[in-house]
C-alpha cells in the first residue's frame, strides 16, 4: 500500500524483500533506510555513489524498518540508539 497507514507485520516483511530486490537487481552494495519527518528514503550505494532507490511514506517506511531489525535480531522499537 502506498498510503500513510502502518502496514501489518507481513506487509512491511513483503515490502522490505521487494525493497531489498530492486537493491541487488540495480547491484546495490549498501541499502539505507532513512526516516525524516515527512518521509522514510531508501538509498543504495551503486557504484560507489549513494542514489535514491524508494521513498516511502512515513509509517509504512517505519515499518519496513522494524521488519527488517527483527530479521538482523535489532530491538525493532530502538530507534534512539545506534544498533
Amino acid at each position: 500500500p502506498a498510503g500513510s497507514a502502518d502496514l501489518s507485520p507481513e506487509e512491511a516483511s513483503v515490502r522490505a524483500a521487494e525493497i531489498l530486490e530492486r537493491a541487488l537487481e540495480r547491484r546495490a552494495t549498501e541499502v539505507r533506510l532513512e526516516p525524516d519527518p515527512g518521509a522514510v528514503r531508501v538509498r543504495g550505494r551503486i557504484d560507489g555513489q549513494l542514489v535514491p532507490l524508494a521513498t516511502l511514506p512515513v509509517a509504512p517506511g517505519r515499518a519496513v524498518i522494524r521488519s527488517l531489525k527483527r530479521v538482523c535480531n535489532m530491538l525493532p522499537d530502538q530507534e534512539k540508539k545506534p544498533q
